[in-house]
C-alpha cells in the first residue's frame, strides 16, 4: 500500500486593525446612509421640540386677524391660520406635543405587551389562552376603528389619544415577547434550573454551574464523546421522569464528568440505577 502524506500548510492570522470611536461611527454611516439619515431626522425633531421656544420666529397662540389666510413669504415661511396666527411657529411647538405623544404611547404599549407577552408565556395553560384570546379580539379590529372608538368613549384629550395608539400596538408587542418566552423556556440551561431549584440544591453555586453545563453544552457532550442522538434521547426520558429523579440525574452528571467517565455507558448506568430505584420504591 502506498502512503499519502498531506502537506500542512500553515496560515498566518491576518493582523486586526482597532477603529476608533469615530471612525466606527463614519463607517456605519458610509455602510448604512438610509439609516443615518433616520436618525439625522430624529435628531433634528428632537432638537426643535428642545428649542422650540429659540427657534419659533412668532408666539404660536397670537391672533393678527389683518393678515389672516396669508400665503408663504418669508416673514411667514408657512403662512397664517383663519384668525392670523403663523402656522411655522405652530408647528415648531406642535412639535413637542407630537414628540410627547408618541414616546409615551409607544412606551405604555411596549411596556403592557412585554408584561402580557411575560405571563403567558411563564404561565402557559389557561392564563395563556386567556390572555391571547384577548389579543386576538384586539388585533381583530382594525387599528384605525379601535383608536376612533376609544377616543370616542372617552373625552377627547392628550392622555385618551395616548391610550388609544397603545392599545393597537400592545397585541402585536405581546405575541413578539411571549414567542420568545416559550423559545427560552425550551433550553436545556432552564429544565437543569428547574430541576435542581425543585431539590433545593440552588445553594451550591458550583454544582449548579457544572450541572447546567453538563445538561445543557451540546459541545461538552460531543467533546466526550457521546452523540446527539443519545443526549436527546436521555433528555427527554428526563423530562419525563419525576422531579427528583431529574436532580439525582444532574447530580450524577457533575460527579461523573468530575471522575472522567465518558460515552454511553454512562447513561445505562444512570438508566439502571433510576429503575432500582422505581423497584424499590
Amino acid at each position: 500500500m502506498a502512503a499519502v502524506t498531506a502537506r500542512v500548510t500553515e496560515f498566518e492570522a491576518e493582523p486586526t486593525v482597532e477603529l476608533g470611536r469615530l471612525r466606527a461611527l463614519w463607517a456605519t454611516i458610509r455602510r448604512k446612509p438610509l439609516g443615518a439619515a433616520s436618525a439625522a431626522l430624529i435628531a433634528v425633531i428632537v432638537l426643535t421640540a428642545i428649542f422650540a421656544d429659540v427657534l419659533a420666529p412668532y408666539d404660536p397662540l397670537a391672533a393678527q386677524p389683518e393678515i389672516r389666510l396669508a400665503p408663504p413669504s418669508w416673514e411667514h415661511p408657512f403662512g397664517t391660520d383663519d384668525i392670523g396666527r403663523d402656522v411655522f411657529s405652530r408647528v415648531i411647538h406642535g412639535s413637542r406635543i407630537s414628540l410627547w405623544v408618541g414616546l409615551l404611547a409607544v412606551g405604555i404599549g411596549t411596556l403592557a405587551g412585554m408584561i402580557i407577552g411575560l405571563l403567558s408565556g411563564y404561565c402557559e395553560g389557561r392564563t395563556d389562552l386567556v390572555l391571547q384570546r384577548v389579543m386576538d379580539g384586539i388585533q381583530a379590529i382594525p387599528g384605525l376603528v379601535l383608536a376612533l372608538a376609544i377616543v370616542s368613549v372617552l373625552t377627547p384629550s392628550t392622555t385618551n389619544a395616548m391610550l388609544a395608539i397603545a392599545m393597537v400596538i400592545i397585541p402585536g408587542n405581546s405575541r413578539i415577547v411571549r414567542g420568545a418566552v416559550l423559545a427560552a423556556k425550551q433550553n436545556r440551561y432552564v429544565e437543569a434550573a428547574q430541576a435542581i431549584s425543585q431539590e433545593g440544591l440552588t445553594q451550591n453555586h458550583d454544582f449548579v454551574r457544572a450541572a447546567v453545563r453538563a445538561a445543557s453544552t451540546d459541545d461538552l457532550m460531543l467533546s466526550l464523546g457521546i452523540s446527539l442522538k443519545h443526549t436527546e434521547a436521555a433528555l427527554e426520558e428526563d423530562r419525563r421522569s419525576r422531579s427528583e429523579d431529574k436532580a439525582a440525574f444532574l447530580m450524577a452528571v457533575a460527579k461523573n464528568l468530575a471522575a472522567g467517565e465518558r460515552g454511553t455507558a454512562f447513561f445505562e448506568k444512570v438508566r439502571k440505577a433510576r429503575e432500582e430505584r422505581v423497584r424499590a420504591a
